[in-house]
């Protein structure tokens, strides 16, 4: 993957595999086709009112024996030349896989003073009502969430909003939250995920697809061309829409709003993973994809963001044990309206 200013290029080998300088395992990438659970994954959203999604330009050229894909692509708005993120704003591209997998969660909870408190973040479908998110954005200091869950104090409310907009109801709106699955003691920081179970709804279980949870070897993973999605906090309010930015002004991204952003794996550790994204409150829980199966595959994460890990961003890196873990619990809470993952 090439990038300039300008552009941005897909390079792809003849026979589909990824192309970085070095061997990729396309089998390890895709590996999970799409299945029975995935309904609506594929195809033009659940909207009512749209014309359809919007055209991507790019140009295919061969060079040699290698495909190339020439996406083109506006300048790179960045409030500091180097920041990767656009906003999504087209209520069609968030209606469509996998974006309309990606939630904003926000849980509102009364602390034990009596005052409101409100944790934002990020997290995606794993299942037909699972969503997995960072630990530190579901569970409340000081307080027993699930207790709350099931005794709904005042003030409290437990949601995840999937493919949200900040002007436009889409995709069903807020999902409450059931259950909340995580390890109470987490041997490390990057154990930094939990499980959030969503009301089982005839409407919405199942409708929107899921992304996979897929573990991947380090050599598979070291310099790979990743995607994520989120919704950063902002550090003020906003007066403007983010395609509408105000030169000397903006210090967008503007809250409530969708990120998309592309960067490099740049450190492969055990258990976390080092990132060229940009990350800030509020994306803590993002998906990391990698993005270049076929259009009928389940994309894979390969985890999810947490924080900072010095003037880059951390991933918690997706392990055997928790891939494991991760997909027994989905499996522990079927839905009655969906057909479960494969992997149940």
């Amino acid at each position: 993957m090439v990038m300039s200013n300008s552009h941005r290029f897909l390079t792809l080998a003849l026979g589909g595999s990824f192309v970085l300088g070095c061997s990729i395992d396309e089998e390890e990438l895709c590996g999970e086709p799409r299945g029975d659970d995935e309904v609506g994954v594929v195809g033009e959203g659940v909207s009512q009112d749209r014309d359809g999604p919007e055209p991507i330009e790019f140009v295919e050229y061969q060079v040699d024996d290698v495909l190339a894909v020439e996406v083109l692509a506006q300048e790179p708005r960045s409030w500091e030349n180097e920041d990767p993120r656009w906003p999504v704003t087209s209520e069609s591209t968030l209606q469509e896989y996998p974006l309309r997998t990606v939630v904003q969660t926000r849980l509102a909870y009364p602390t034990p003073g009596g005052d409101l408190s409100i944790i934002r973040g990020s997290g995606f479908l794993a299942g037909p009502r699972h969503v997995i998110t960072n630990r530190h954005t579901a569970v409340a200091p000081g307080v027993n969430v699930n207790e709350m869950i099931e005794d709904e104090p005042a003030l409290f409310d437990f949601s995840v909003f999937p493919g949200r907009s900040n002007v436009a109801i889409l995709n069903g709106g807020d999902w409450r939250v059931e259950r909340v699955l995580y390890n109470p003691y987490p041997v490390t920081e990057y154990d930094d995920y939990a499980i959030l179970v969503l009301e089982d709804d005839p409407e919405r279980s199942g409708q929107y697809g899921r992304m996979g949870v897929c573990e991947f070897s380090k050599g598979t993973l070291d310099g790979l061309w990743v995607s994520s999605a989120g919704f950063p906090g902002a550090d003020q309010d906003c007066e403007h829409t983010p395609d509408d930015p105000i030169p000397g002004v903006s210090d967008c991204p503007c809250g409530g709003w969708m990120y998309l952003q592309s960067c490099w794996v740049e450190d492969v550790d055990p258990q976390e993973l080092t990132l060229s994204c940009v990350v800030q409150s509020g994306q803590s829980g993002s998906p990391v994809w990698f993005d270049g199966c076929g259009s009928d595959e389940t994309r894979c994460t390969v985890g999810i963001l947490y924080g900072s890990t010095g003037l880059s961003t951390g991933a918690v890196r997706w392990e055997d044990e928790d891939v494991e873990w991760l997909r027994s619990n989905i499996c522990a809470w079927p839905s009655q309206y969906a057909v479960m993952p494969s992997f149940c």
